[in-house]
């Protein structure tokens, strides 16, 4: 824009009269538009005119852009514009970034245009006011309109308090004059009147209104003159100053009619005009010349800051005042008494001088007197004489006076007074007291009475230092003197300020013990407890942690699950003398969340409260599990080992492949608090020992139950509640009212399950199980009959591992049928593998979590004791005796059997070392390498009848495990002549295109004493191409051999890609020696496979091109997965045909041990312990050779049977009826043929499969046995 000389010279006037510190605080462009706003809005402005404009620069408007709102105004220079626009600014919480606030001089002609502008005053030259503005921030539109009407409130107010000075001047003397011509004044004060008001008018009084009031109507109301109006009372004024309760309040007749000739007070509006503070006040008396009350006059203003810091003696009025009290005293003004009331009045707040009355005046000053001899905390108060306001003056030895004590008695004379606090002041000179006065309004419905005594007391017990209170709170809880004096040096100086303010010294010394526990046990220790005025669901939990507060991430998902909400939280720091650590308290203000059926109380906490703590400290620890079940303490009050109950309910649910997630079953159950609480009431009336014998009818809570699931309107949480209660009607026994040898609840449950009796589980159903559950370990056992056998396995399938533990078992069923204990199966998994250690630690955790499993599983197991059968202590039994449980090494506890057998031997089983076969007083497994052994001569046959002898005659071999691993590593030096091309475990992948089979088998040798995985193989031995992966990798890069080995076209793959083209590959032998189900049939689903960590990389038997599997491990193939294989021309028995040596070789070593037991108990045999263990020993060579002729016999027949199958299909579909008449076989659970596909096969000319009639011989055998 292009701008004309006058505009030139108004920014030169401009920038001159502006500081440079405030112009080099902007950039250059920005100023410049700055000044050109400003001369673009004086240009149009008339003499007299405001100007205000407030807005967010924007560059097209602005030029330039802000993001912090700037306030230009202009208008005529007049005094306290800069003082009041700060003011008012300031009052609404804006924060002014910069200010600048020139004047530029205009002499304009008699048109009001202007004909010229300087930098300083000359004659004819009139000052314009140019503020410019800038805030911290940008305010919205609707901030910036109000801050607009605000401000130009305040400019009329500088502009009529300007205008009507002169006046009010005028006025003043009139009204000096008018007091002192009235006859009926005593001298004394009539002469002191009259030198205040010539006091205010000789400028040490801020004149900012006049008015004269006038008494007039039937009511004898005042009403106001307005033409006498100025300034603030100017009648051109757009509101009254003075709103209806301001009137109310200062126009009491009764009230002014009692006051002196001049009253000074305050008035609660705060001056729009220079300061922002109360306006001083001063009504002086209308009256007749009868002395008879006709009016009033109102002056309003600031006394100036002279006036606070003059010698009482040159201030009319206050030099008054002072002179009674000390003549009222009686002392001598040169005595030292009289010097120090002297000093009192002086000191005394002004503003208190000018309004209290001299009675009031003379009591506080002669105490305060006493107080500098004893300094001590006092109290003294001065109300006003219209009943608004009162001021409280405080007296505080230095040395307990700080901001934290002001605020406490700030709140305590709110309480006290029921008034609100508006301001306060402090002084402090050299008298050991601070003076704080403090400023306070009387409620409406306050009674406006004050009870000094009280209000003084509590200000001191409050003044006290928290030293001193904490000895006397200490006092009141401990009787001996010398713990106190103790505690009080040790915790005296420990609590932050913070603390201190929040809580009274009463409290602390509870939370005093509750440090000691935590610094002692060094654990954390809760608190929880309902703060006194909480209100609705409102709670408080504090947490006591040694070092450093607990972490918020932590701490609450917790409480989120002990159905608290966390609203707020306030963290302590103590630090207790002669400590190592400091400590940390955190308080939690929370609302209980969820369905409750009253709101808490101080009672009802108080009733949970141990529950609650005590269940808080063992998540803490790892002790309970953190899952949201947890809300059943306090939403239906339900002790927290009754909550472990339910968990380990709906745990088991979880495994049975229940259509429900963990999270909605436990949600079912906190949703309906009602019938979990039932629930836990109905397990103890069946179970709980204590309770046998009394009048507690279970049937009858069973009935209320079943009742109250009638209200339960959502059908998917009914179910989940049904299921629950069918667990319980299942369980026979429960180690859950046990203790260990100090007391304590057990940390695990285990429940002894008729498994008949649980609807929708899935098929086959065991004889029975049992469920175990603890934060640590989650296992299950399964029998299929009561003389059952079977190992037990560490498993890493979290989610469903009792579906692994029910496909092990019916294979264990079938293969146990060449012994004459029916199957059983176990296993475990560990939830909380350290992430620290490494695998010492894993294993470690494994062998811990292995022994709780033992000894809950023998918790609940009857015993023998010359020849009778002895129950579990603290077990009801709603079952037969049940004393058989023999069990094994599996897969992960193959070197456990010994840790069982201790535990047995433990607990006095009387099955001692016989409990678990394989242990160093058994038979090792992996060092007779019997299962590989057993599975090998399977592979044997099946090469044999294919002309192909394994044992002089190389073929090729893909493999799943390592050669650590007891059945692969075996299984893979069971031949010379293996050409073992790829294998893979859950780490690595082994690829070796072409590898040389004399030394690759040293090789795998070697690792195979060593006890080392794939990583350990020395990689100089793999064939050209050869490379060992890492299955974490998320590509692989593919060398053209292993391309070419395995058929994959691409060069980079993913580890699950290689896998699965390793699976399919052509190969002679697929051998299956590791954990996992890798091959499915066409028609099954990944979930029918039952292994969901594998579901990536299985694959479907159509697609196997091996010519034989052999099965040395579990479940690598599903039965369905076998027999489409077999029907495509593959060679494959079953895992329990191939593997059952291991089964077969621990039924030997058990029945020789049960056997040596009886020998040993008569002294003639002179069998002990050292002598049978020899014996054993001596008889390895002897039991192998007869396990492996069982394996070789096993497979010959059903080679047998597979040569005539076509021919004995009748004959087989006659035996699986019979079988199934007599409630001993399912073909659907078996996947053996139904009748109509009999008839297709039949036609077909085709009979059973070799996997199906390992079923069927299986059948033979265990039908054999119970006839």
């Amino acid at each position: 824009m292009k701008k004309d000389k006058k505009l030139s010279a108004f920014a030169s006037v401009f920038l001159a009269n502006t500081p440079s510190g405030i112009k080099s605080q902007f950039d250059e462009h920005i100023l410049s538009c700055i000044v050109a706003r400003h001369e673009e809005l004086s240009l149009p402005r008339k003499q007299g005119q405001t100007t205000i404009e407030i807005f967010n620069p924007h560059e097209d408007k602005h030029g330039w852009n802000g993001h912090h709102t700037v306030v230009n105004i202009i208008s005529d220079d007049k005094a306290f514009i800069v003082d009041s626009v700060i003011a008012l600014i300031t009052s609404k919480s804006h924060l002014i970034e910069f200010i600048a606030h020139p004047l530029v001089f205009l002499a304009r002609d008699k048109a009001g245009r202007v004909t010229d502008i300087s930098a300083s005053r000359g004659e004819g030259y009139q000052g314009q006011s140019h503020i410019f503005v800038q805030l911290n921030r940008g305010l919205t539109e609707a901030e910036m309109q109000s801050l607009h009407d605000d401000l130009a409130e305040v400019y009329q107010d500088v502009h009529l308090t300007n205008r009507d000075w002169l006046d009010i001047k005028a006025k003043v003397k009139d009204l000096t004059n008018d007091v002192a011509g009235k006859q009926k004044l005593v001298a004394a004060a009539k002469n002191d009147y009259v030198d205040f008001l010539n006091y205010i008018h000789d400028d040490n009084f801020t004149l900012l209104g006049y008015c004269d009031f006038n008494l007039s109507g039937k009511k004898s109301a005042f009403a106001a003159d307005k033409q006498s109006g100025l300034g603030l009372f100017s009648p051109e004024r757009d509101t009254d100053f003075l709103d209806k309760a301001d009137k109310e309040q200062l126009f009491d007749l009764k009230t002014i009619d009692s006051l002196e000739e001049i009253t000074i007070t305050k008035l609660d509006k705060v001056s729009p005009v220079h300061r922002r503070v109360g306006l001083d006040t001063i009504l002086v008396k209308k009256t007749d010349g009868h002395g008879k009350l006709t009016g009033l006059t109102v002056i309003l203003g600031l006394f100036t800051s002279v006036t606070y810091s003059r010698d009482l003696t040159t201030v009319p009025f206050l030099r008054f005042k002072a002179d009674a009290v000390i003549a009222k005293a009686g002392f001598e003004g040169h005595e030292h008494r009289g010097r120090a009331l002297r000093h009192i009045l002086e000191k005394f707040p002004r503003d208190e001088l000018f309004q209290i009355s001299t009675k009031n005046l003379y009591d506080i000053c002669m105490s305060i007197m006493q107080l500098q001899e004893q300094p001590r905390i006092a109290a003294y108060f001065s109300p006003d004489v219209f009943g608004r306001r009162i001021t409280a003056i405080t007296y505080i030895p230095k040395e307990l006076y700080d901001t934290r004590l002001r605020i406490k008695f700030a709140c305590i004379l709110e309480e006290e007074l029921n008034a609100s606090y508006v301001d306060f002041q402090s002084a402090v000179d050299d008298s050991p007291l601070v003076r704080a006065s403090f400023t306070l309004l009387w409620n409406a419905d306050s009674k406006r009475k004050i009870d000094g005594a009280q209000i003084d007391a509590r200000l001191r017990e409050t003044g006290k230092s928290w030293a001193s209170r904490l000895n006397d709170a200490l006092m009141v809880r401990l009787s001996d003197e010398d713990i106190v004096a103790e505690k009080t040096v040790k915790y005296g100086h420990a609590f932050s300020d913070s603390y201190q303010e929040m809580y009274q010294a009463r409290q602390s010394v509870h939370d005093i013990e509750k440090i000691e526990e935590a610094l002692e046990h060094n654990r954390i220790e809760v608190d929880l407890y309902r703060p006194y005025n909480a209100g609705g669901k409102e709670v408080s939990l504090k947490i006591f942690s040694a070092d450093k507060p607990v972490a918020l991430s932590d701490v609450l998902p917790i409480l989120e699950n002990m159905s608290l909400r966390v609203v707020a939280e306030y963290p302590f720091e103590v630090r207790p003398q002669g400590a190592d650590k400091s400590i940390w308290i955190q308080d939690f203000v929370a609302e209980v969340a969820g369905k409750i059926s009253t709101s808490p109380d101080k009672k009802s906490i108080q009733a949970i409260q141990h529950e609650f703590e005590s269940c808080l400290k063992g998540i803490w620890s790892g002790q309970v599990e953190n899952d949201s079940l947890n809300k059943l303490l306090l939403l239906s009050a339900m002790p927290w080992r009754d909550i472990v109950i339910l968990r380990s309910c709906i745990r088991y649910l979880r495994q049975t492949k229940i259509p429900f997630s963990l999270h909605y079953m436990e949600q079912a159950l906190t949703e309906n608090p009602h019938i979990a609480g039932l629930l836990g009431q109905l397990f103890h009336a069946r179970f709980n020992p204590a309770l046998q014998g009394k009048k507690i009818n279970a049937d009858k809570i069973h009935d209320d139950i079943l009742s109250e699931l009638q209200n339960v309107t959502s059908i998917d949480q009914d179910r989940v509640l049904r299921a629950v209660l069918g667990v319980m009607d299942a369980t026979l026994r429960t180690n859950f009212f046990q203790v260990d040898d100090k007391g304590h609840p057990k940390s695990w449950v285990s429940l002894k399950l008729d498994s008949a009796k649980i609807t929708d589980i899935p098929e086959p159903r065991p004889y029975r199980e049992i469920t175990v559950y603890s934060p640590r370990i989650e296992g299950i056992h399964l029998r299929v009959g009561p003389i059952a056998r079977g190992g037990l396995r560490w498993s890493d399938r979290h989610e469903d591992f009792r579906t692994e533990v029910l496909g092990l078992v019916k294979a264990q069923n079938v293969k146990n049928s060449v012994i004459v204990p029916m199957g059983a199966k176990g296993g475990f998994v560990v939830k909380n593998p350290p992430k620290e250690g490494g695998r010492e630690a894993y294993m470690k955790e494994g062998i811990a979590c292995y022994q709780t499993y033992i000894r809950a599983l023998l918790d609940i197991t009857d015993n023998r004791k010359a020849g009778k059968i002895v129950p579990p202590r603290d077990v009801v039994r709603l079952d037969k005796d049940d004393p058989y449980l023999v069990v094994a090494a599996d897969k992960g506890t193959a070197t456990f059997s010994d840790i069982a057998n201790a535990i047995s031997i433990e607990y006095g089983f009387w099955m001692g070392d016989a409990f678990a076969s394989g242990g160093s007083a058994g038979y090792d497994h992996k060092k007779m390498g019997i299962t590989a052994r057993g599975a090998w001569e399977s592979v044997k046959r099946h090469f044999r009848e294919m002309n192909l002898n394994t044992q002089t005659e190389e073929f090729d071999c893909v493999g799943v495990g390592d050669m650590a691993g007891d059945v692969f590593g075996n299984g893979m030096l069971q031949s010379q002549k293996i050409r073992l091309f790829g294998a893979f475990n859950h780490i690595h992948i082994f690829c070796d295109p072409t590898p040389d089979a004399a030394s690759s088998f040293k090789e795998r040798q070697r690792l195979f004493t060593a006890v080392k995985g794939w990583d350990a193989y020395d990689v100089s031995k793999l064939s050209k191409g050869g490379r060992i992966y890492l299955r974490s990798e998320k590509t692989l890069t593919l060398t053209p051999e292993i391309q070419k080995r395995f058929d994959i076209e691409k060069s980079t793959v993913t580890p699950t890609e290689l896998i699965r083209a390793m699976l399919k590959a052509r190969t002679d032998l697929l051998f299956f020696g590791g954990i996992g189900t890798y091959l499915k049939s066409t028609d099954e689903s990944a979930a029918d496979a039952g292994d969901r960590s594998n579901d990536a990389l299985r694959v479907d038997a159509s697609e196997v091109r091996a010519k034989v599997i052999g099965e040395g491990a579990n479940l690598g193939v599903t039965q369905r997965a076998r027999i489409e294989f077999a029907k495509h021309g593959g060679r494959i028995n079953t895992d329990f045909i191939d593997n059952s040596a291991g089964v077969d070789t621990s039924d030997h070593e058990v029945n020789i041990k049960i056997l040596m037991s009886d020998v040993a108990a008569n002294p003639k045999h002179k069998m002990n312990v050292t002598a049978r263990d020899k014996l054993l020993t001596e008889m390895t060579d002897d039991i192998a050779a007869l396990v492996l002729n069982d394996n070789y016999q096993q497979t010959q027949a059903i080679s047998l049977l597979e040569m005539q199958a076509p021919e004995l299909m009748m004959e087989h579909a006659s035996f699986m009826h019979s079988l199934e008449r007599a409630g001993l076989l399912n073909r659907r659970v078996e996947f053996l043929p139904d009748d109509e596909q009999i008839q297709q096969r039949l036609k077909l000319q085709k009979g059973l499969t070799r996997p199906e009639l390992s079923l069927i011989i299986s059948y033979g055998k265990m039908t054999y046995t119970k006839a």
